[in-house]
């Protein structure tokens, strides 16, 4: 199954959120579907955290290291503090 990935379950599932409910995170783990996320999602997060929403905090590393591990890709940065990743995070 193709499955594209809400605003909430994707900051949720990048941040190891018990909010993320089971359901979801066992369609999210599964070999078998394709987890797609949409550039909408990046606008929305930048948009509510310009307007300061109370409910609305994200950790815009978490969601790089996420993405790299979905593609996968290895995210290249200078935050030394990511490293703890391991090799999905090439830090320079």
């Amino acid at each position: 199954m193709c499955l594209l990935v809400d605003t909430h379950l994707l900051l949720w599932a990048a941040a190891k959120s018990r909010r993320l409910p089971k359901e979801a995170r066992r369609l999210l783990e599964d070999p078998a579907n394709e987890v797609l996320f949409s550039a909408a999602s990046l606008w929305e997060v930048v948009i509510k955290t310009a307007l300061h929403k109370p409910d609305f905090r994200v950790d815009v590393d978490s969601m790089l290291v996420a993405q790299s591990l979905a593609e996968p890709l290895v995210l290249l940065t200078n935050d030394g503090v990511l490293a703890d990743y391991g090799d999905v995070v090439k830090v320079v």
